[in-house]
């Protein structure tokens, strides 16, 4: 059997539902809307999802249309102080205390929405910086938390500081040798 997915719409509160056709089927009138399936089949959102991890992609509507990780809801860094409003139109309640995970393309992004949320008050959140960093956090995340459930360790909600400081530090380093780049220019 094969099932084909197409997009029907996409928006920026919403995420884009899917149309969900069974291609042997020999009547065209077989198919109904799903769920958005993730972007990452292979690894499994069940962990996020039982901790409250809010997982926030705040690239632009066109550059989250591109692809996104796992269950990411879309919502650009300038309307990140909406957060609370955007997620209960969905049905979801935000708490200041519930992990909030930010992501952007290159990390400068989710840098700034970072900071307006804990401005806000929210004392959980994180940046995992550009797209292809992010993915691969979340990744090696995944894995580490099949590896406790194996060994029979729960680790809802924990947050290894090391990574993000390691990524943190690598970020602005990256940073400072562009503006020395940019300083040899003048």
């Amino acid at each position: 059997m094969r099932y084909r997915v197409t997009s029907l719409r996409h928006s920026a509160i919403k995420p884009p539902s899917y149309q969900f056709t069974h291609k042997s089927s020999p009547s065209p009138q077989f198919s109904d809307t799903i769920s958005p399936l993730p972007k990452f089949p292979q690894l499994t959102t069940s962990a996020m999802t039982e901790s409250k991890l809010h997982l926030i992609d705040v690239r632009t509507p066109a550059e989250f249309s591109t692809g996104f990780l796992y269950d990411a809801i879309n919502l650009e860094y300038q309307l990140i102080d909406q957060l609370p409003y955007v997620l209960s139109e969905r049905g979801i309640q935000v708490l200041k205390s519930d992990p909030i995970t930010l992501y952007c393309r290159s990390g400068r992004r989710s840098g700034i929405a970072l900071q307006t949320l804990k401005r806000l008050g929210y004392e959980n959140v994180r940046d995992i910086g550009g797209f292809e960093a992010a993915k691969a956090i979340l990744i090696r995340e995944e894995a580490l938390k099949g590896e406790e459930a194996e060994k029979g360790v729960v680790a809802e909600g924990k947050v290894d500081k090391e990574q993000d400081e390691n990524a943190k530090q690598a970020r602005q380093k990256s940073l400072g040798k562009l503006l020395d780049g940019l300083r040899e220019l003048k």
